[in-house]
């Protein structure tokens, strides 16, 4: 009997179309956060922003219609 082996990417080509369809700057700090693994704070000085704007372009990536994928991505690094 042959065990079945769990697909490798888990998702992730479908959270790679749903941050793609994101709006540039918003699709920027998604990136930079999630894929380099970038607190909030950081991707703000490395975009050169304030914390706070970096937390508004991140919340809206969240908010983006019909990009459910991305709201569960995001909703876990609000908090950096």
């Amino acid at each position: 009997m042959q065990e079945h082996v769990p697909d490798r990417d888990d998702g992730r080509d479908l959270v790679r179309m749903e941050v793609s369809r994101l709006p540039g700057r918003q699709r920027e700090i998604v990136i930079l956060v999630h894929g380099d693994r970038f607190p909030l704070v950081d991707a703000a000085g490395y975009f050169g922003i304030r914390p706070t704007t970096a937390r508004t372009r991140y919340q809206r990536a969240r908010d983006v219609p019909d990009c459910g994928t991305v709201s569960g991505v995001a909703s876990s690094a609000v908090g950096n």
